[in-house]
């Protein structure tokens, strides 16, 4: 054999090997499970370099979000919690339901409350003798981030997630107001990447009425927080939303419509906040704000009846809307719109439920970096 065949049977064997790379990183790997990314790890190198990449683990995260989970958690403050995953395929069947090995259930603080979730991470608000502080958890690679509160005792309103806009996952810890109710708005930032926390004053001089916190309701969309407030007056307690943009640090404040008693979900529906009404015999109502801080694009989705199955069984929705439900010991998810549930496939779950937040499995580390060999002991951060 010649040196030009020798060396073209080499180009053809090293472009077979480049396809087959390419092949299993870009179209195979990135759509396994987590734990079966971790165990993989361990095959050469080439692939713990691959796999330990923020690059690829957003590559899976793209993925994981079609194959949505919700996190289900039991117990209550104060006792002891126990978390629970919940998948689902794309016809909305359940499929598993798996117990979580959550840190906090092994060292558990005075209280214990879920901010939010985010791309695979779990915001948890804590107490303990020393003090409260926020624990980043990725149930999935079983790693967590500790993060001293910047605020010496209970805070007012919190929110977390992924602010595209500057590639960032933020913390928020919004100050108590006064008795004497404020038009500024007192909040701690914290960055991920930059690993610190920021103070800032946010002025509500652009229209908005003086308002107080009533409730931990709050979601952090994209780079919008978003809460309901209360604002006292001769004819009661009225509701709003207030709308706290972290890129252009901007206010809005968004009326509620009619008696103003819809408040915001830990949930997003279609892409867009989702926000529910709920009155002692009356319907019950579930509205989705279309555009970002407009008021104006508010839409009732759809209205339950009192008279139907869903009315007092609903927990939370699917990102497609559709309706988590606990019936007869039984986690079902159903459309909205359905009047016997009878027939829906269930998973036997006989405990209580504490709350339901959407969730996915990921790759994301609580360290602002893709999944590596960090300890699993507790970090903190101040």
């Amino acid at each position: 054999m010649s040196e030009t065949q020798i060396f073209k049977e080499r180009m053809k064997a090293l472009i077979t090997l480049t396809i087959l790379d390419d092949l299993i990183f870009v179209q195979i790997l990135p759509r396994l499970p987590v734990k079966s990314l971790i165990r993989f790890k361990s095959v050469c190198k080439n692939w713990y370099y691959l796999i330990s990449t923020p690059k690829f683990a957003k590559s899976h995260l793209d993925l994981s979000f079609s194959a949505p989970q919700f996190l289900i958690i039991d117990g209550m403050p104060g006792f002891e919690l126990n978390f629970y995953s919940l998948s689902y395929d794309e016809s909305n069947n359940l499929k598993e339901l798996v117990h979580l090995d959550a840190h906090v259930r092994h060292r558990m603080p005075h209280l214990v409350f879920v901010v939010g979730c985010c791309n695979g991470l779990v915001c948890l608000y804590c107490q303990s003798g020393c003090g409260f502080f926020f624990s980043l958890w990725n149930p999935a690679t079983h790693q967590y981030h500790n993060i001293l509160s910047p605020i010496d005792g209970f805070m007012g309103k919190g929110g977390f997630g992924y602010v595209s806009a500057i590639d960032d996952y933020m913390i928020v810890a919004v100050i108590p107001t006064s008795a004497i109710l404020s038009k500024n708005i007192r909040l701690w930032v914290f960055s991920l990447k930059a690993g610190a926390w920021k103070y800032s004053v946010l002025s509500c001089d652009n229209g908005c009425e003086p308002f107080e916190f009533i409730k931990m309701d709050r979601v952090l969309i994209n780079d919008t927080l978003y809460w309901t407030v209360g604002k006292w007056g001769n004819a009661g307690c009225t509701k709003s939303i207030i709308c706290c943009n972290f890129v252009d640090e901007q206010i809005t404040e968004i009326p509620l419509p009619g008696s103003g008693d819809l408040v915001i979900m830990s949930s997003v529906i279609n892409g867009c906040l989702a926000l529910y009404r709920y009155k002692i015999g009356q319907p019950r109502e579930v509205w989705i704000l279309k555009q970002k801080s407009d008021g104006n694009s508010l839409e009732k989705l759809f209205s339950v009846p009192c008279s139907s199955v869903l009315y007092p069984l609903w927990m939370n929705f699917s990102p497609s809307g559709k309706c988590l439900v606990k019936h007869a010991r039984q986690l079902k998810l159903v459309d909205p719109a359905v009047e016997d549930i009878e027939p829906f496939h269930g998973i036997d779950f006989d405990e209580s439920v504490f709350a339901v937040h959407q969730h996915v499995e990921s790759l994301i580390s609580p360290f602002g970096t893709s999944l590596n060999d960090e300890d699993n002991d507790a970090n903190i951060t101040t």
